[in-house]
């Protein structure tokens, strides 16, 4: 009983974990790296611009496999000064006078860069 009692409170431990990681708003910075969890969002506090990765996709064809679909990508949504919109970059992308730049894919995990349009 104690050991089953131990892993349920591993368990929700771990769930707990990764909930307060992934919904958890970080700062970033132009031109600088960071990396979001699925469902987590980075907030460019000078440019009042924030972004949530959506959706993670990662899932590329096996070399010397025939697949029928192979796909790597982030849905991500971008909000700035009211404005919002979704939509799934696999390299790079302008929206509201910014260049985001997809730089890292993986499995619920990507890394943007933001650069302001001149």
């Amino acid at each position: 009983m104690k050991k089953i009692l131990a892993i349920i409170i591993i368990l929700v431990a771990v769930c707990l974990a990764v909930y307060f990681l992934t919904h958890i708003t970080i700062n970033a910075s132009l031109n600088e790296k960071f990396c979001l969890w699925e469902k987590q969002s980075a907030m460019l506090k000078s440019e009042g611009l924030k972004i949530t990765l959506v959706n993670a996709i990662y899932s590329p064809c096996p070399e010397g496999a025939m697949c029928f679909w192979s796909g790597i990508g982030a849905v991500i949504n971008v909000t700035h000064v009211g404005d919002s919109t979704q939509f799934l970059t696999q390299g790079g992308r302008d929206v509201f006078g910014y260049e985001i730049t997809t730089s890292e894919f993986g499995n619920f995990r990507s890394c943007f860069v933001v650069n302001k349009l001149e």
